[in-house]
């Protein structure tokens, strides 16, 4: 070969080598990206800690964190705000179905009430071949408008939110249930309820929050109950606990 190839060669493989830095540098970024931390919330709007939660109905192990959520809402009050984003996985027939239930409620102002049932009531309807009746069933139980939900359930305004959770998720890197970032930081779930409560307690100190009173005495925070994630989670995160 002589020292005309050898310079050809040389230069394609620095081009493929510098392709291939831009397109890592932007996947990259993607990683990145800050979590939009709007939309239903519980807590305090202007909160020190904020924790978002990428959640699937259907999920096992959403359903097994819901209770330990449900308590830091109640331990830290307006010092959390917690946010609920739609994530249903593909191998869940009926997560999409019921993330749609529970914006179809939020028409009528009732989006948590419905996001409580499904989550407490899971085991009622994951296996269902046909939900539908189950979820009108519990539409009543909340006092919606019967007629307005299942028109709401099925319309694309409603899809259109669930889809834009969904992408939203992706483009940040969700790629399992329950996705937790608190402060902008992505959790690890093998720490735990325990975990993620003193986490919260170190954004309360950092940001002039006031801890909760109660958190760890009200609520046995032991995760014999609290499964990490369904199937997608990474290896070293524990399908439950």
């Amino acid at each position: 070969m002589n020292n005309q190839s050898k310079t050809y060669y040389i230069w394609i493989v620095l081009i493929i080598v510098a392709v291939g830095f831009v397109l890592w540098m932007g996947y990259s970024r993607d990683g990145d990206k800050e979590v939009n931390a709007e939309g239903w919330f519980r807590g305090g709007e202007n909160a020190a800690a904020v924790l978002v939660e990428y959640s699937d109905f259907q999920c096992p192990a959403c359903a097994g964190w819901h209770p330990y959520l449900k308590q830091f809402e109640s331990d830290y009050g307006d010092n959390i705000k917690v946010v609920y984003k739609h994530f249903p996985l593909p191998q869940h027939e009926n997560a999409d179905i019921t993330a749609r239930a529970s914006e179809a409620a939020g028409v009528q102002g009732k989006f948590w009430e419905m996001h409580d049932i499904l989550f407490e009531n899971q085991s009622e309807w994951e296996s269902l071949a046909d939900p539908n009746d189950t979820l009108v069933g519990y539409a009543t139980d909340i006092g919606l408008n019967v007629e307005q939900f299942t028109t709401d359930i099925d319309s694309s305004a409603v899809n259109a939110i669930v889809q834009k959770d969904l992408t939203e998720g992706r483009t940040f890197g969700v790629s399992y249930t329950p996705y937790l970032v608190l402060n902008g930081e992505v959790f690890d779930n093998a720490q735990g309820p325990d975990g993620l409560k003193a986490a919260i307690e170190a954004v309360l100190v950092v940001g002039g929050g006031e801890k909760g009173s109660d958190a760890g005495t009200s609520t046995d925070m032991t995760t014999t109950n609290a499964s990490t994630s369904n199937e997608g989670t990474p290896p070293a995160v524990p399908d439950s606990y």
